[in-house]
């Protein structure tokens, strides 16, 4: 009898951010990105961010809110934009990031709404890189060990 899959999601994935100033200051620039915490940064220009893998349940729960209907090619298609806020929202799990005072700014959807569009698309740069690495050098182990 076949047993049910399952599957533990909480692994997760921590990424360090290093930015050559603040990360909230205007025109700050993301110089990092890295799942090792890099050594003598200086603290308020580093952050960290712990993501968590959605589930294929929550994936194609965010998918189905995401659906906008074209009554001309009366077909639907994915908004990206939602899409990307949405699967933001729910891997995002905890973070470092501190306002000017220095105190730590709570992780919550309005607070994400209200950061600076540069700043998310370099938390989302920086976990795609981080990611995709990690995928390359997981295939390159699965196919050492198939080919062994």
């Amino acid at each position: 009898m076949n047993q049910p899959l399952v599957v533990s999601n909480s692994s997760g994935l921590t990424i360090y951010y290093l930015f050559d100033r603040h990360p909230l200051d205007v025109g700050s620039k993301m110089l990092s990105s890295s799942k090792r915490n890099p050594e003598n940064a200086v603290s308020d220009h580093l952050i960290y961010v712990k993501w968590s893998v959605p589930k294929w349940r929550q994936r194609m729960e965010m998918s189905e809110s995401c659906k906008i209907y074209d009554p001309v090619k009366m077909e639907y298609s994915i908004d990206s934009m939602a899409w990307r806020d949405k699967w933001l929202k729910r891997s995002m799990v905890e973070w470092s990031l501190r306002d000017k005072e220095g105190n730590i700014i709570d992780l919550s959807d309005r607070n994400v709404d209200e950061l600076p569009a540069e700043l998310i698309d370099n938390f989302i740069i920086g976990y795609e890189s981080v990611s995709e690495e990690e995928d390359r050098s997981v295939g390159k182990a699965w196919r050492r060990s198939v080919t062994s």
